[in-house]
């Protein structure tokens, strides 16, 4: 038997291996092919979802708005024709209330708070300062603001376009705030009209405020504070009724 002979079911067994792992790589490469394409296929979706769901908020939103006005409208009719008249005393009363409630609008001076996470980067270049979650603005953060500004004395109050008041929740899922059914990416900005020297001095003495400064002057995350003669915070357009109460323990 001649060499070649010898070596010729050597060479077939040698070009088979080569076949099939050929075969396996592409079968891979096809495989992560169709994963990449049906994952960029669900996050399209879900991207495609939220943005029809955020519009069709949106659509409710103004709808709302609109059936209240014409509510309101309404009412003020038939008190107006078949109601009791009310006295000058009672008008002023009903007036102050409202605008106790938030449902006027409040113009004078105050104060511009923005929070924002640190610039993009920022981790890579400080990371061995804090942790990624060091270098987001978080809900704890922007109520501390809220609560600070109420403390000072503020009268009127809106959280990025929407007016807030005393019962209103601000959440933040993620990096995302929540307010009042919409939601909102950073930089947030809190609009706060009332006495301005009460209201910077109530944010200098906020412990919660005072620790977000800290991780600012460090992390480079944003808080700037900004004095305005002529602010303009719109009536509140959310629900007025307590949705969940419990009874508070007495100790």
């Amino acid at each position: 038997m001649l060499r070649s002979d010898l070596q010729a079911p050597r060479r077939s067994r040698w070009a088979t291996g080569v076949v099939c792992l050929l075969i396996g790589a592409l079968l891979a490469i096809s495989t992560r092919y169709v994963h990449d394409q049906q994952g960029q296929s669900s996050r399209g979706s879900l991207i495609d979802l939220y943005q029809s769901e955020q519009t069709r908020l949106q659509q409710t939103t103004e709808r709302t708005k609109q059936l209240r006005a014409q509510v309101q409208a309404q009412a003020a009719w038939v008190q107006q024709q078949f109601g009791p008249k009310l006295t000058p005393e009672q008008i002023r009363r009903e007036q102050l209330a409202r605008q106790a409630a938030g449902l006027t609008p409040v113009t004078g001076a105050g104060l511009k708070v923005t929070l924002n996470d640190a610039p993009s980067g920022s981790y890579e270049r400080l990371g061995s300062q804090g942790t990624p979650d060091d270098f987001v603005v978080h809900q704890q953060d922007v109520q501390g603001v809220v609560n600070a500004l109420w403390a000072g004395g503020a009268t009127a109050m809106m959280v990025q376009d929407q007016r807030v008041i005393a019962t209103s929740a601000v959440r933040c899922v993620g990096s995302v705030l929540l307010l009042q059914d919409r939601s909102y990416p950073p930089p947030y900005t809190i609009t706060a009209i009332g006495p301005v020297e009460r209201l910077q001095q109530a944010l200098d003495q906020s412990p919660s405020v005072t620790l977000y400064r800290e991780y600012a002057n460090r992390l480079k995350l944003e808080y700037t504070v900004t004095v305005e003669t002529n602010l303009t915070v719109p009536a509140y357009e959310g629900s007025t009724g307590i949705i969940q109460a419990a009874v508070a323990s007495a100790g």
